[in-house]
C-alpha cells in the first residue's frame, strides 16, 4: 500500500477500528517504512495525552434554548468591500474612463463642433461599409458567369479520378 493510504487509516488503526487485513497490511507498512511510523508514534502521544481530558455534557436545558434560536438568513451586503474586491476593479477602471469621456463630451464648451465630428466620422465609416458591400455584389455577378465553368471542369476531374480514362 502506498503512504497515503496507510496514512488514513492510522487514526482508526490506533482506535482498533480496523479489520485484520487492514491491521495486517498497516503493520507490515509500519515495519517498513520509518515515516509511517514516525507518525504513529506522534498520533499515539497525542490520542493519549488528549485521552486524560474529561468529557463535558451539554444539558438538555442549553440544547432546547440553541435549538428556539431563530436562524439569521444570510443577507446581501453591499459595502464598500464589495467594490474593492480584485476582480470588480477592472470593471470600475473601465466604467469610470467612460464616465470621465462622457463628462468630456456634455461639458465641453464646443460641444456642438464634437458633435459634428463624431456625425461625420459614423458617416463616413457608414459610407465605406456601404461601398464595400457593393463591391461584394459586383464580384458575385462576375464569378457567377464562371461557375458552370468552374462546375464542369469539377465533373471532368471526378470522372477521370472514380471512372479513369472514359473520355480518351
Amino acid at each position: 500500500m502506498k503512504c497515503e493510504k496507510i496514512q488514513d487509516l492510522l487514526s482508526p488503526y490506533l482506535e482498533n477500528e480496523l479489520s485484520a487485513e487492514e491491521k495486517v497490511a498497516v503493520k507490515n507498512h509500519l515495519q517498513t517504512c520509518p515515516g509511517c511510523s514516525s507518525l504513529l508514534s506522534n498520533l499515539s502521544e497525542i490520542h493519549e495525552s488528549l485521552a486524560g481530558f474529561p468529557e463535558l455534557e451539554v444539558s438538555q436545558d442549553l440544547l432546547e434554548r440553541l435549538y428556539i434560536l431563530p436562524r439569521k438568513k444570510r443577507k446581501i451586503h453591499l459595502g464598500l468591500d464589495f467594490f474593492l474586491r480584485p476582480s470588480f476593479q477592472p470593471v470600475l477602471a473601465v466604467a469610470s474612463i467612460f464616465f470621465v469621456l462622457i463628462s468630456f463630451y456634455f461639458f465641453h464648451p464646443n460641444k456642438k463642433s464634437i458633435h459634428q465630428s463624431l456625425e461625420r466620422q459614423v458617416h463616413l465609416g457608414y459610407s465605406k461599409i456601404v461601398r464595400l458591400y457593393a463591391k461584394t455584389g459586383y464580384f458575385k455577378e462576375d464569378l457567377s458567369a464562371f461557375k458552370d465553368n468552374f462546375l464542369d471542369s469539377l465533373q471532368q476531374q471526378k470522372t477521370k479520378l472514380l471512372g479513369g480514362n472514359e473520355d480518351e
